[in-house]
């Protein structure tokens, strides 16, 4: 990994599955935990890597260590008469 890889980690919500597929693939992975991943994140709404108890210990370890799964912070939130909201996402 080099030096501006160390440093800046991936959101992994977001991601579709395909692009989970590819950035698992590219940590020298099978393509099936982009499947797991995807359940964790999207079916059970899991944002702890280390909860992910499917997966493997060294393969969490890894993936700790340069992904997270964290919602955008909400800068500003509007509230319209009928209960709409609108929000400015970081």
């Amino acid at each position: 990994m080099g030096e501006a890889t160390a440093t800046q980690r991936t959101n992994l919500l977001g991601l579709t599955r395909a692009g989970l597929e590819a950035f698992v693939v590219a940590m020298g992975e099978k393509p099936f935990r982009a499947r797991q991943l995807f359940k964790w994140i999207y079916k059970r709404a899991e944002g702890d890597i280390d909860a992910m108890t499917d997966l493997g210990k060294d393969f969490r370890r890894r993936l700790a260590e340069i992904a997270y799964i964290r919602t955008p912070e909400i800068l500003s939130q509007q509230v319209s008469a009928d209960g709409t909201r609108k929000w400015a996402l970081k």
